[in-house]
């Protein structure tokens, strides 16, 4: 590869409970540039006001959603800013309930 040329990353997401009807999928192979971030991901599979209004709040990631990068939860490392790599997993949790 070329000093300078963007690379394509593949990033697999995999969605859980009820996000798997919200994004009509169980996973998903994504492809992002290079120098991709958290922030990145969500706008790109947000491509509907119905699926925007599940994960963000304003600008601002809904609190009690669990996103986890390679086995990670995203709010240990650098939240949406979190930078991607190329054959990353990023797993979408809902919130959890019960009673």
């Amino acid at each position: 590869m070329q000093e300078g040329v963007d690379r394509i990353l593949k990033i697999k997401v995999k969605f859980f409970a009820s996000f798997r009807e919200v994004f009509q999928v169980r996973e998903r192979e994504v492809d992002l540039q290079s120098g991709s971030n958290m922030r990145d991901l969500l706008n790109l599979l947000c491509d509907s006001p119905k699926r925007l209004e599940q994960i963000f709040n304003g600008g601002d990631l809904k609190p009690y959603l669990a996103i986890l990068k390679n086995g990670k939860h995203i709010y240990h490392l650098n939240g949406l800013e979190t930078r991607l790599d190329d054959g990353d997993t990023v797993v979408i949790f809902p919130p959890a309930g019960g009673g």
